[in-house]
């Protein structure tokens, strides 16, 4: 069955609690200036799930999306407060002025992801905030593949993935500098320039905000330089963190470390 033949669900200032929209296939689920409370959304199968479709915002409060399969989400005007996603499957989740408190991914499959501490300069004036909300997630138990947090957001304020090939640096700044004075120092000039850019790409998110990065390793292809980068950055993380993953690692850069 192609998408287009699939059903739609297209919703608009509505308020809505206690709702039941799992356990079905569709094409498109679009919200513009809803607020669900309490509702339901398990095993819910959608193409296009439009959470915050229009120019005001949509809320999901105390909602479930276990079991949910949703590709793409795309960006948009929102908030999930409360709500949980265990054993999700999350695909190309673009949080460009999203917000995102108290939520639960137990066991959720988040691929390719970029969660934003600041919302885009044309979202700033009809959000009328300068903040994206994102705050006491649970991901200790998400998989994380190819994910970025930027622009801001507070990894020490969120609960990320102890085990694995994450690499956690609560001041970046520190890290960074760290690494470039031994990267300056390679007498390899391809190598010394082709780590500068990693490095070069990392700082741009510590100019856009983001203080802490939290990587992961085989989102990077695999080469001496990646490897030698992760070392230096290593050495300058600290043993552990109070919330976030310990110290657990690119030719092409993977999309969350480029500029927006």
């Amino acid at each position: 069955m192609s998408v287009a033949k699939l059903p739609r669900i297209v919703l608009q200032g509505q308020r809505i609690v206690g709702a039941d929209f799992g356990h079905r296939r569709l094409g498109q689920f679009s919200s513009a200036g809803c607020h669900f409370e309490s509702c339901t959304f398990d095993r819910l199968r959608c193409e296009s799930a439009a959470f915050g479709a229009g120019m005001s915002m949509s809320t999901y409060t105390d909602c479930t999306f276990d079991g949910a399969q949703l590709r793409p989400v795309p960006g948009g005007y929102y908030r999930f407060e409360r709500c949980t996603f265990s054993g999700a499957t999350i695909r190309d989740w673009l949080c460009f002025a999203v917000e995102v408190v108290d939520c639960t991914f137990d066991g959720t499959r988040i691929t390719k992801a970029i969660f934003n501490g600041t919302p885009m300069r044309e979202d700033a004036g009809p959000l009328e905030r300068t903040r994206n909300a994102f705050d006491g997630n649970d991901f200790s138990r998400a998989i994380l593949r190819d994910v970025g947090f930027r622009s801001g957001i507070d990894l020490a304020r969120q609960q990320l993935p102890l085990t694995g090939d994450f690499l956690y640096v609560s001041d970046a700044a520190a890290a960074l500098a760290h690494a470039h004075r031994e990267v300056i120092s390679w007498s390899h000039l391809a190598e010394r320039q082709l780590a500068l850019d990693y490095l070069g790409a990392l700082r741009r998110l510590i100019a856009a905000g983001q203080q802490q990065l939290y990587l992961r390793e085989a989102d990077f292809p695999t080469d001496r330089v990646t490897m030698r980068v992760f070392q230096l950055l290593r050495e300058a993380a600290p043993s552990s963190s109070p919330r976030s993953a310990p110290r657990s690692s690119p030719r092409s850069i993977p999309r969350h470390y480029r500029p927006a």
